[in-house]
């Protein structure tokens, strides 16, 4: 559906004093149908952050994408998008929003991490993120192939702008985790990317009884994206690899 009108709601008692200072505690937020609690406070003095925590226990993600518009991909399982959490607490300058502790929740995956973005711009940062597992085909199931795009397709401009506007350090590290019915076990992603330069990094130590290591590194600084791919594998099972990957049960064995 198309988005819609998002309503944001806050209420709960401001105390101020006359040197800056303000404390405004107990506010309960309501944004589109999803409740939360939260404390905003900074200390007296020039130079002191504005310092907050929120929190919400009572997401229910289904219910809320659909009040704000947002179509879920055809096929999710009905468990999930069943339940989510957030709970998050940081700081606040004039120059960045700093993140210093962050857990959420969704479904049976658990987030925990930190980090720091400028001018409330999250792909302007520093992030390490923990993801204890991930089954990303359960919330974007496969689809069969409909062919090769069509011309128009193939000839449509890409936009590197984005791409260029990346200031971004992130590191994410899952404990399990299922892409393209593949499965990561211990398993990190590196994403560096800024003034049109980029890598995209995944390691694992344990994949298929072996080790992965891949890493792409991309320049759109130009009218035309460059980019160099690496890709090693060292020891894994090839057979269950494949069979996972082609989603089939083509080889029985091999090495």
């Amino acid at each position: 559906g198309a988005p819609k009108d998002i309503r944001l709601t806050l209420a709960g008692p401001l105390a101020a004093d006359n040197a800056g200072g303000f404390t405004a505690g107990d506010l309960a937020i309501n944004c589109g149908g999803v409740p939360a609690t939260a404390k905003v406070w900074r200390k007296t003095g020039e130079n002191s952050p504005t310092q907050f925590n929120m929190e919400s226990n009572a997401i229910q993600p289904r219910q809320a994408l659909s009040a704000w518009g947002v179509t879920l991909p055809a096929g999710i399982p009905a468990d999930k998008l069943a339940k989510a959490s957030l709970a998050v607490s940081g700081t606040v300058d004039d120059t960045s929003i700093t993140v210093q502790k962050l857990s959420a929740s969704l479904d049976d995956s658990r987030l925990t991490g930190h980090g720091v973005m400028e001018r409330a711009d999250a792909a302007r940062g520093k992030w390490e993120l923990s993801i204890d597992r991930l089954d990303c085909d359960a919330y974007f199931p496969l689809n069969p192939t409909t062919g090769p795009p069509s011309q128009d397709e193939r000839r449509k401009t890409l936009d590197f702008k984005r791409l260029r506007d990346l200031a971004l350090d992130a590191k994410v590290h899952f404990g399990w985790l299922k892409k393209g019915n593949v499965t990561f076990d211990a398993s990190t992603v590196t994403v560096l990317a800024k003034g049109g330069l980029f890598t995209f990094r995944q390691e694992s130590p344990r994949f298929y009884g072996g080790r992965l290591f891949t890493e792409m590194r991309g320049d759109a600084r130009d009218t035309a994206l460059k980019t160099i791919i690496e890709l090693k594998l060292e020891g894994i099972e090839i057979a269950r690899f494949l069979r996972d990957w082609v989603d089939g049960d083509t080889l029985a064995s091999g090495t």
